[in-house]
């Protein structure tokens, strides 16, 4: 038998699973579907999420903060067995990229931004986020309960006002000023 060592056959093992299709990766984010399939979800995420897709359609924002262990290490789930990896983000090809995102040692360095809220204008409230919990929604007015609200705009729709903005956008462009000439003084000869 070949002399290996643990994390090198971990590495293997998950190299040789991501091809397989029965495998699950938690990242560095968590997503409705992982919530939904450790029967975690709460009216409060929904409610979270329709306040976020309302602010951001198509953001496609968490409506939870990642547990802490996966902001250095990321999940492989073959077969029911969890091998914990290194977290590496992705690797970044052309002008100016660096190479490999180590995603563990930004997070260990605390280089790693995790926001942890989001204003909802339509509502005047908050989307504060929470690891282990569903988010905390509040609002401006200590007063009020926040709702999501009644007339959401499809993504869609939002997406082709964003568009057409984006291509009309030339026509509120101002033009720039030709710049002035350098002052000269008039008593000196050349």
């Amino acid at each position: 038998m070949l002399p290996v060592r643990r994390s090198e056959l971990l590495l293997v093992l998950a190299v040789v699973a991501a091809g397989c299709g029965g495998v699950e990766t938690r990242g560095a984010r968590i997503t409705d579907a992982e919530l939904h399939a450790a029967g975690t979800w709460t009216e409060r995420d929904g409610l979270a999420r329709a306040l976020l897709d309302h602010e951001a359609p198509g953001a496609d924002l968490p409506v939870r903060l990642v547990p802490a262990r996966r902001k250095v290490i990321t999940e492989v789930v073959v077969g029911g067995v969890t091998i914990p990896l290194p977290r590496i983000d992705g690797f970044a090809v052309g002008p100016g990229a660096f190479g490999a995102r180590l995603g563990f040692l930004e997070a260990l360095l605390g280089f790693d931004y995790e926001k942890r809220y989001h204003y909802v204008a339509a509502v005047k409230g908050y989307v504060h986020l929470n690891r282990d919990r569903p988010a905390t929604i509040s609002s401006e007015d200590p007063e009020a309960t926040v709702e999501a609200p009644k007339g959401r705009t499809h993504p869609r729709a939002w997406r082709e006002v964003r568009d057409d903005l984006e291509r009309d956008g030339w026509l509120f462009d101002v033009p720039e000023r030709a710049p002035e000439p350098p002052a000269t003084d008039p008593t000196i000869q050349p």
